[in-house]
């Protein structure tokens, strides 16, 4: 009996024991360990992959603000060329136009700075009143500037809750010297009046001074006008070559071969310091019928670019044929209002952007006095 339970006892360990090494060589529940690790990996995958993605397009979306606020203020610059307070409505156009442009589902912090001198600003002399004439904007969407932290989706299980981005943009506005749309006339530029007929340009007394820019940068303006000059009403009226010139009168671009065409559409590309010939602007008909076509595209009034010349130039010249050369000095942005029965033009000058920027290597430089300007992003 003694030997039986004995038997019992050695067999009961024997069989513990090759129970218990079979269970350490079991692999019975390993995946549970991998599966767990790559989960950890997973997670931290999936964290990098869709937050760091939203900050992704949220950075492009704070660019794109950025961009569009800059770009705007810069464009207000151009066209509020002289005013005390243009500095303060360029920020505000900037600001307004950046917080509209939201970043991830939210405004963003708007700051602008204008003026800006910094780069690549600094040292740029763009005359016009305007030493830089640039405006910066930067946008925030990280808990600054008013702006609030973009948040986390998966970054939260690793303590990573919100997450932000900023961008930064500088626009510019500079004087232009041509345009790709002007229009087929040509004015006087402003000259000095000492003698003779106050509204007619009588040499030798009466002067004119072209406009030119300094070494410097900042712009001589001479007799022509000047941004200060926004908001003049003006008449344009058809000139006649064999009279002294006034004011007010204008001259047809010979290069204008469809010239109705070319008051309400785009027919010619032209530069300060372009010799063009003019023509007598005597076409009432499709002068009337160019410009109603213009006003009813624009809804009423329209800013167009029209070229002047040098009146001295004008006058020395034998204009008996009624055809002749003359140089482009200057071009205004000229808004217009409409357009009276016998081909008299009226409107005022405005500031407006334009196409095209030439720059010069040697001094004096011909380009514009700032009544029409090209805008840029230049960061």
């Amino acid at each position: 009996m003694y030997g039986y339970i004995q038997l019992d006892i050695e067999l009961t360990y024997r069989d513990s024991r090759v129970m218990l090494l079979r269970c350490c060589r079991c692999e019975r529940g390993a995946v549970f360990i991998h599966v767990a690790l790559l989960l950890v990996v997973l997670m931290g995958f999936i964290a990098f992959v869709a937050d760091y993605g939203m900050l992704m397009v949220a950075r492009n979306q704070a660019q794109n603000s950025a961009d569009a606020a800059a770009l705007a203020g810069a464009q207000a610059l151009a066209f509020d060329t002289d005013a005390a307070d243009r500095w303060d409505r360029a920020r505000n156009v900037a600001w307004n136009t950046g917080a509209r442009n939201q970043v991830w589902g939210e405004p963003p912090g708007v700051v602008p700075t204008s003026p800006y001198s910094g780069a690549p600003c600094d040292g740029v002399g763009v005359g016009a009143g305007n030493p830089d004439g640039c405006i910066r904007v930067d946008v925030y969407r990280n808990g600054a500037n008013g702006s609030s932290a973009l948040s986390t989706w998966f970054g939260g299980l690793f303590g990573v809750t919100t997450q932000g981005t900023r961008a930064m943009a500088v626009a510019q506005t500079l004087p232009a010297s041509g345009t790709d749309c002007l229009k087929p006339w040509l004015i006087p530029d402003r000259w000095n009046e000492a003698q003779g007929n106050p509204n007619e340009f009588d040499a030798p007394g009466d002067t004119y001074v072209r406009p030119t820019m300094n070494e410097d940068g900042t712009m001589n303006y001479g007799t022509g006008w000047t941004p200060q000059d926004i908001g003049h009403s003006i008449l344009l009226k058809p000139g006649n070559p064999h009279q002294a010139i006034s004011p007010s009168d204008f001259f047809e671009i010979e290069e204008a071969s469809l010239y109705e065409e070319a008051i309400y559409g785009c027919e010619i590309t032209a530069s300060i310091g372009d010799i063009v010939h003019a023509l007598p602007g005597n076409r009432q008909g499709p002068t009337k019928h160019g410009v109603e076509e213009l006003l009813a595209r624009h809804g009423g009034s329209a800013t167009v670019i029209i070229g002047m010349f040098d009146p001295a130039e004008f006058a020395a010249q034998d204009r008996q044929s009624g055809n002749f050369t003359l140089e482009l000095v200057n071009m205004l942005a000229f808004r217009i209002d409409g357009i009276e029965n016998n081909g008299t033009v009226y409107g005022e000058i405005v500031g407006s952007p334009a196409e095209q920027l030439t720059t010069c290597s040697s001094f004096p430089c011909p380009t514009s006095t700032g009544l029409i300007n090209i805008i840029r992003l230049v960061r």
